[in-house]
């Protein structure tokens, strides 16, 4: 399919946002938000564990299994508390050497044990968008995640915004590993507020990066508390693809008219145009709806102004980075004539939205 897209969902880049509680319910939201933004998902599958500190750092892959995720407390526990490794030759292979010796001691800064595996539990029969990958081994992903992470090493940004030196070398080679990942498989790649630290430089100017996904959360940002089966039901529309158009055109009108840096202007106007387009298919919704809509403007973009982002876009919670060659190309078109196909899927978003957010 010409203009199916996909998004990457890997271990590293969200690390530090999975943790049990508030962060793993926002994460899920933004992975409802994609599911109604893109026609494929595929989610890291196993168990990433990665500690570092002002002495050190080591990052360990292992089986997801049953895992949950982090808790709170076992964060809590890890960070702070002094950690020893040790090396030595094995006496008889398999067996752990008699003499060791060691080879790197360090207090945690950050402690991240992180899984995607127990969303796995909790979806629908016939999630069909959703799928558990491991990342690709190709040479050509790691040699361009190494090329980018030099140039991240010299960055006095990212020096001042992460200042321990073996911190700064997870977040900024576990970032763009999963950005390579993505370009490899032509997928766009939602991250952590942490890592988005790193992908920042990726939006100076005449840069391939563009911000993609951020459209959907402010048009109806209630999306993210749809239960899994309306996400599923929503999904089976059949003009669904004729409104990820939609909203890809409206996106790229932002990214064109965001030069000056002012977002929530170049919003206001994209906005301004695309209810222009939609107003004579606005007057079918329903009263509650139409307010809905109409409340639903890009004061909700705010936030995204002081993003720590270091380009002209910053990325809302429910977004993510894609590559402009694979994630937006030959998605731009006219929105006329298509308004009665489209319009009818953000009619039953914002319809069960608003179900959502009144039923007990």
């Amino acid at each position: 399919m010409a203009d199916e897209s996909s998004l990457l969902v890997p271990l590293a880049s969200n690390a530090d946002a999975l943790l049990a509680g508030p962060r793993v319910e926002d994460l899920r939201r933004r992975l409802k938000q994609a599911s109604i933004n893109f026609d494929s998902m595929y989610l890291e599958t196993g168990r990433l564990e990665v500690t570092a500190g002002s002495g050190g750092g080591f990052r360990f892959r292992g089986q997801g299994g049953d895992a949950d995720f982090q808790t709170e407390e076992e964060r809590g526990r890890e960070q702070g508390r002094r950690m020893q490794f040790s090396v030595g030759l094995e006496d008889d292979p398999g067996r752990a050497a008699l003499a060791q010796r060691p080879f790197m001691e360090t207090e945690a800064t950050i402690s991240w044990n992180a899984t995607l595996e127990p969303f796995r539990r909790e979806l629908p029969a016939g999630t069909d968008w959703i799928h558990y990958v491991s990342l690709p081994s190709e040479p050509s992903v790691a040699e361009r995640a190494r090329e980018w992470s030099a140039r991240d090493h010299r960055s006095d940004t990212l020096r001042s915004e992460l200042p321990l030196s073996f911190v700064r070398k997870e977040v900024i080679e576990g970032a763009n590993g999963d950005l390579s990942a993505g370009v490899w498989g032509g997928a766009a790649v939602m991250q952590d507020a942490i890592h988005q630290k790193v992908v920042g430089s990726r939006f100076e100017s005449g840069s391939d990066w563009r911000a993609t996904g951020f459209c959907l959360p402010i048009l109806v940002p209630e999306t993210g508390d749809l239960d899994w089966d309306s996400v599923l039901r929503i999904r089976r529309h059949r003009a669904m693809q004729a409104f990820r158009k939609a909203l890809r055109e409206v996106e790229l009108r932002v990214l064109d008219d965001a030069t000056s840096g002012d977002v929530e202007a170049a919003v206001h106007r994209a906005f301004a145009r695309y209810q222009a387009e939609v107003a004579p298919r606005l007057e079918t919704l329903p009263g509650v709806a139409k307010r809905v809509v109409m409340d639903m403007t890009i004061g909700t973009m705010m936030g995204v102004a002081t993003s720590a982002l270091a380009g002209p876009v910053g990325i809302p919670l429910g977004a993510a980075v894609g590559a402009a060659p694979s994630a937006v190309q030959g998605v731009v078109g006219s929105l006329a004539g298509k308004r009665r196909r489209w319009d009818t899927v953000y009619a039953e978003l914002v319809s069960s939205s608003v179900r959502a957010a009144t039923e007990p």
